[in-house]
């Protein structure tokens, strides 16, 4: 049992390494949607495991990364 679990993990891992785009070939607006997203699925990890101030940082993050998104799509660029 331990050895499947293990096996499961290890290609979770792997199948989220590969799935992240190449940041050079992304728009800056999807760029950071893709940074909330990683930021989120964070948080909710860290909420699992009982870090609730981890989770309220990564939050953080994605509500940054989502502003900055918001902002390249409505104006090509981040504010000054």
């Amino acid at each position: 049992m331990r050895i499947y679990f293990a096996i499961s993990l290890l290609m979770l891992l792997a199948i989220a390494g590969f799935a992240q785009p190449n940041p050079a070939e992304q728009s800056p607006a999807a760029a950071d949607r893709n940074e909330a997203r990683w930021a989120d699925w964070e948080a909710q990890a860290r909420i699992a495991d009982g870090d609730y101030d981890g989770a309220v940082q990564a939050e953080q993050q994605a509500d940054t990364a989502r502003y900055q998104a918001d902002r390249h799509d409505t104006t090509g660029h981040l504010p000054r």
